[in-house]
């Protein structure tokens, strides 16, 4: 009986302590529309613990055929206000042309970003809440899962 114990105690231990380290993913979708131009954006935020490791934002720009000339103009306005992170360690920015867009999808690694990009990035504090993150992110139009 005392055998059974140890293990059952090793086991129920070994739960605990392995629990804390495990990941949680945020999901999270938007929808927008304006004259010409719809957006569905999707982000992903990694938490492990109480703390945000990695994000991703992936932006599907669909352009109507009435604009579709303007398409590089609209990517290129869109991507400036991102460029500037473009070789900045922990953030991966990818953009593609699509048949009637363009999609930007950005990845953020926590661990590799340093704290002044951070700041620029209002990212300072990674730590939260999960239910107060999505709360925050649901505030900004987002529909979480």
């Amino acid at each position: 009986m005392k055998k059974y114990f140890t293990v059952a105690a090793l086991v129920v231990l070994l739960g605990l302590t392995t629990g804390c380290g495990k990941t949680k993913e945020l999901e999270c979708s938007m929808s927008t529309d304006s004259t010409g131009v719809s957006v569905d954006q999707k982000l992903t935020a990694t938490f492990k613990g109480k703390e945000v490791t990695d994000v991703n934002l992936f932006m599907d720009f669909k352009v109507e055929k009435t604009y579709a000339a303007y398409i590089d103009q609209m990517m290129s306005a869109a991507s400036g206000q991102i460029k500037s992170y473009e070789n900045k360690d922990g953030i991966v920015l990818k953009t593609s042309k699509t048949s009637d867009g363009f999609t930007y999808d950005i990845s953020i690694d926590f661990s590799k970003v340093d704290d002044d990009t951070k700041d620029e990035l209002n990212l300072g504090d990674t730590t939260g809440d999960y239910d107060a993150t999505k709360k925050e992110i649901e505030k900004q139009g987002y529909t979480c899962k």
